[in-house]
């Protein structure tokens, strides 16, 4: 059931900033309406023009986030909206159930990178993981624990991989090993140990496959980064085996490919397909609405009908990429004051309770300084 309030008739206040929490709180899902979608609770009557739309089903399916996995959450109560099962039934779709689904993703993803490792280096790549492993938890660290800002965690690893590799080569005299392969790459390389980390200081998502293969002559020109993703996506499965999971390894790819496996595995038959909705322009990224700095009136209008229309579609839901979190637009207002349009969408700064109110400037501002930021639709078919 998708609602629409609309009434004609002084400028309402900004919803305030809740506090950032990496979970929601043990509150009760349910709550008032008119108290959630309306200014103070009740309809306006000092301004020209008002009008709301909300997606009762998203309102129903929303499910709590435990803890930092916003991508997990956001995806349940996006399948369970789309299917039309609300969060008390014992079909709907938890953040526990979908931490399941991106663990099966990066697990295939893990074997198809140590696939490519043994291609590059002719041996096995498990005992450089088994190892990097071993020497990070002897130093109170893991691949997928959170580091400190302050800490460059690929620099880290990198010079901790040619520390295990010198080490090991030389146990391992005449015996060849993966970890001589990789010492004959160091020995052939002229990148100073200092330089092998790049300018990465935390968590990356995963990077595109550069196809390296076996090199017999030298090593290939990326073999660093091939290893380096080796050990970042096996920090991320990591991440999302821990008590509390963290979805933080994930982009909008991941939010793509867990909608995807969903759908392929839908109880009910009912089919799912996710798109870049709305969002800035990128070189071979694909986006229905594009949003830039330079749009004209009109174009921010035609914009905010676009994501209107989808809010009230029984068939779309969308998904939020903000700053760093993930959250579900469960319904969108506007109105006139002074001649001034103010158009606001319904969302969660952290958590996934409907629970602040953005205004589509700043959602705009936001999905312009990086493309990372967008808002990404997932339909019914």
């Amino acid at each position: 059931f998708f609602g629409w309030f609309s009434h004609h008739g002084a400028a309402m206040e900004k919803e305030e900033v809740e506090v950032e929490v990496e979970s929601d709180t043990a509150a009760a899902e349910e709550t008032d309406l008119n108290t959630l979608l309306l200014p103070e609770g009740k309809f306006p009557t000092d301004v020209s023009c008002f009008s709301v739309q909300y997606s009762k089903a998203l309102l129903d399916g929303w499910v709590k986030q435990h803890s930092p996995a916003c991508a997990a959450a956001s995806v349940a109560g996006a399948c369970n909206a789309l299917r039309g099962v609300a969060r008390t039934k014992d079909s709907a779709l938890t953040q526990a159930d979908v931490i399941e689904y991106f663990k099966l993703i990066l697990e295939d993803k893990l074997y198809a990178h140590a696939t490519k490792v043994e291609r590059m280096l002719g041996k096995p790549a498990e005992p450089l993981l088994e190892a990097m492993r071993a020497r990070l938890s002897a130093e109170g660290k893991a691949l997928g624990s959170k580091w400190p800002k302050d800490q460059n965690k690929r620099k880290h690893i990198m010079m901790t991989l040619r520390a295990l590799v010198l080490e090991r080569a030389a146990a391992a005299g005449s015996n060849e090993d993966v970890f001589s392969a990789v010492s004959r790459f160091y020995a052939a390389d002229k990148l100073p140990a200092e330089e092998e980390g790049g300018n990465n200081s935390g968590d990356d998502e995963a990077e595109e496959d550069d196809g390296a293969e076996t090199v017999l002559d030298g090593p290939p020109p990326k073999w660093k980064s091939v290893l380096w993703e080796y050990f970042n996506i096996a920090g991320g499965l990591e991440k999302l085996q821990q008590d509390k999971p963290s979805t933080a390894f994930f982009g909008n790819w991941g939010i793509v490919a867990a909608v995807k496996r969903i759908s392929e595995k839908s109880p009910d038959a009912v089919g799912f397909q996710p798109k870049l909705f709305m969002g800035k322009a990128g070189k071979g990224i694909v986006v229905q609405h594009k949003v830039s700095s330079k749009d004209t009136r009109d174009a921010v209008a035609q914009q905010w009908q676009a994501l209107t229309a989808a809010v009230v579609s029984p068939n779309t839901v969308l998904i939020f990429h903000l700053k760093n979190h993930y959250a579900l637009v469960f319904a969108c207002r506007e109105w006139e004051v002074n001649g001034e349009r103010v158009r606001q969408i319904l969302t969660a700064r952290k958590g996934q309770r409907p629970s602040v109110w953005i205004d589509f400037n700043e959602a705009r501002t936001t999905m312009i300084k990086w493309p990372g930021y967008k808002m990404l639709s997932v339909t019914r078919v």
